[in-house]
């Protein structure tokens, strides 16, 4: 990521991912196809360790059959993250706001980055996967801009310490989105369970899907031996778009996130500009 990938103008979950989306054409050409078809059509398939893998299926039993033998493969190579844990996470993040909310009303100060401040600082505390390394967080916010740090104008990623397990890696991404404070993660969710999935889908405007069977909306990770790794999850978010996708985030060894592709499950027309909402 560079320079903005801290600070809030950069598109949602910090950078690291909903608008960072230089592929978003090729996403919607990848939807037409698929909802227009027509005899032999170009299919590009789910991404496997960063190779975009082309196919060619005729419209049909056969077709169909290829594209979800190299989706069968991608699942193998990820770990699913178990719906108690993706709870269990999303409460220790409600922990952890209602402790900061506790936190600044007791410091009596009216001061944005003191907030943001005490809510990374929560954030961290309740956190089982993810610690912080080389002293706390503060903020810098010029204008619209709010970028974290621990040294001022130094990357803030490297401060992380990250478990090594499918569940650190998806807590890494909630809590680093969380500290991140972009807009576009105020309006994005993480979905897990068809409930959640069939409320998004009621939320949306005129939504239309895209893909009507979806093997699973859990998260799940790929760990690789240099210390790098692939997250998936399911997002519903109105950030710029209105749309449900299953979302690849890429980790590097530094422990920044970056968007890495997506496959649009469904799309509205609700979506959030910039500077709105």
């Amino acid at each position: 990521m560079g320079k903005g990938a801290e600070g809030s103008e950069v598109p949602a979950l910090g950078g690291v991912g909903a608008e960072k989306d230089g592929i978003r054409g090729h996403a919607s050409e990848v939807a037409w196809l698929i909802r227009t078809g027509g005899g032999l059509m170009p299919i590009i398939d789910d991404v496997v360790h960063g190779v975009a893998i082309l196919l060619y299926g005729e419209r049909g039993t056969g077709g169909e059959e290829q594209r979800e033998r190299q989706r069968a493969f991608h699942r193998l190579i990820m770990q699913t993250i178990p719906l108690d844990e993706v709870k269990r996470l999303r409460a220790q993040i409600a922990r952890a706001h209602a402790l900061a909310a506790e936190r600044f009303r007791t410091a009596f100060v009216d001061d944005p980055n003191i907030h943001l401040a005490i809510q990374a600082e929560a954030l961290l505390e309740t956190a089982r996967g993810v610690r912080l390394h080389g002293g706390p967080i503060r903020y810098e916010i010029a204008g619209n801009l709010i970028t974290p740090y621990v040294e001022r104008g130094r990357s803030l990623y490297p401060h992380f310490i990250i478990a090594r397990t499918p569940s650190a890696i998806l807590e890494y991404w909630m809590i680093v989105s969380e500290i991140t404070a972009s807009s576009a993660w105020s309006v994005t969710k993480l979905i897990a369970e068809s409930g959640e999935y069939d409320d998004a889908l009621r939320r949306m405007d005129m939504p239309q899907i895209v893909r009507a069977l979806v093997p699973s909306l859990l998260p799940a990770a790929d760990l690789r031996d240099d210390g790098t790794a692939m997250l998936v999850v399911t997002v519903y978010t109105r950030a710029g778009e209105e749309r449900i996708e299953r979302r690849t985030l890429s980790l590097d060894e530094r422990n920044e996130l970056a968007f890495h592709s997506r496959e649009l499950l469904a799309e509205g027309k609700g979506g959030v500009l910039k500077g709105e909402g």
